[in-house]
């Protein structure tokens, strides 16, 4: 027959057992509705991941910013140039456009 504390030290040795799984890997987040962020990893390899994920994203946010204010700058500043060109072309030549429309695009 077992002494009664060999049984409590067995008893607490499951108890301690039961309460370090229950802190680390079953006690990993559950999702939520609606949620923006990862859960809470429960490896390193799901903590590396999200890392990396993290990492990916800053710069894939910071080259598309920088190529939309380029694509921006760029349209903006042709668009300006090529509105006042057209705008001194038809100055100049509006009543010869009139007239070669007239003769050969239009009838």
């Amino acid at each position: 027959m077992p002494c009664v504390l060999c049984v409590s030290v067995q008893a607490a040795a499951v108890l301690m057992g039961a309460m370090a799984l229950a802190t680390t890997t079953a006690n990993a987040d559950s999702p939520e509705p609606w949620q923006w962020l990862f859960q809470d990893s429960a490896t390193s390899t799901a903590q590396a991941m999200q890392d990396l994920h993290h990492d990916i994203m800053f710069f894939l946010i910071t080259i598309s910013v920088v190529v939309l204010y380029l694509i921006g700058s760029v349209s903006v500043s042709l668009s300006t140039r090529v509105l006042l060109s057209l705008a001194s072309f038809l100055a100049q030549y509006a009543g010869h456009a009139t007239v070669w429309c007239r003769t050969l695009l239009c009838w």
